[in-house]
């Protein structure tokens, strides 16, 4: 829960009641290796703070599967479209190795911005900096070769190098799994 709490205060300060508040509508919840835990087509009725381990979004294109991105310790999970506006989700996230995520429901997070001028800023703030992520991730993609992401990938993401399947960060990186172990023998490791 700590992590947690140190990410919502790099956006807003909170106080211990409204620490203890928040703590009481998340509930914690830990996945095995390789489970499914959001399936393409459900609604997404709760936003999750990974606490540890690693996971992916990804959705199927033509019978395969397309990782979209990655989610370490300390990132949100969020599909914003689904959990917001209560559709069924187009993706699929996964956990890659263990993980536990501490979640938060959609009518919580609605009853606490309704209550807390705090919690509505905390929200604001929160969701500025996925939309950043987001943007910094399009950039790339439109801009960078793909050695350059995969040199990105190293510097900014290197437990996903050394432990995501090659085939899940080729498709991330939006290249094959043989162009990925040309850019590797090339040095780019």
């Amino acid at each position: 829960m700590n992590n947690l709490i140190n990410f919502l205060s790099n956006f807003q300060d909170l106080g211990e009641s409204e620490i203890q508040e928040f703590a009481s509508l998340t509930s914690l919840v830990r996945y095995k290796k390789n489970e499914i835990i959001i399936k393409s087509g459900e609604i997404v009725s709760k936003i999750g703070f990974v606490e540890s381990g690693i996971l992916r979004s990804f959705f199927i294109k033509d019978g395969s599967e397309i990782t979209q991105d990655f989610f370490t310790e300390k990132d949100i999970l969020a599909l914003m479209r689904s959990f917001l506006h209560q559709q069924p989700s187009v993706m699929s996230y996964q956990a890659l190795q263990e993980s536990t995520i501490y979640y938060i429901s959609y009518e919580s997070l609605q009853m606490m911005y309704t209550k807390s001028e705090k919690f509505l800023n905390l929200g604001r703030k929160i969701l500025e900096h996925l939309l950043i992520l987001y943007e910094d991730r399009v950039s790339r993609m439109l801009t960078m070769n793909p050695e350059e992401r995969f040199l990105n990938l190293v510097q900014t993401m290197p437990t996903i190098v050394n432990s995501a399947n090659q085939k899940y960060i080729a498709s991330f990186l939006g290249i094959t799994p043989e162009s990925l172990s040309r850019i590797k023998a090339r040095g780019f490791k």
